[in-house]
């Protein structure tokens, strides 16, 4: 585990109130960096109901999904089930004639 060092202000930059204790470095320990192999399933639930029927979804719209199960790295879970995820409407069609589906592209945007 790695720490890290919190902005220490040196008290001839920081400018002294009456009384007032002088500024003192801090350690803390830091979250290690954790990166998910690439090709890493992370299970999705949507949690609302998105549908080319209506004008009631557009291009640029956002929807949200939440992590359907905790996503594992080792012994560790990096990504807990219940996680907010937000996605985005990014092509979007109306139902056509003679019964011709709509259809839509959406991307992820952030976890």
């Amino acid at each position: 585990m790695t720490s890290a060092i919190v902005l220490v202000i040196a008290p001839a930059q920081a400018q002294q109130l009456d009384n007032a204790a002088p500024v003192q470095a801090v350690q803390v320990a830091a979250e290690p960096e954790v990166y998910l192999p690439a090709g890493t399933e992370i299970p999705l639930k949507m949690t609302q109901t998105i549908t080319t029927r209506g004008d009631s979804w557009e291009e640029g719209d956002q929807f949200n999904l939440v992590v359907a199960a905790d996503v594992r790295l080792g012994d560790y879970v990096i990504i807990p089930q219940g996680t907010k995820a937000v996605g985005r409407i990014t092509w979007l069609t109306s139902r056509g004639a003679f019964g011709k589906s709509g259809k839509m592209d959406i991307e992820l945007e952030y976890i």
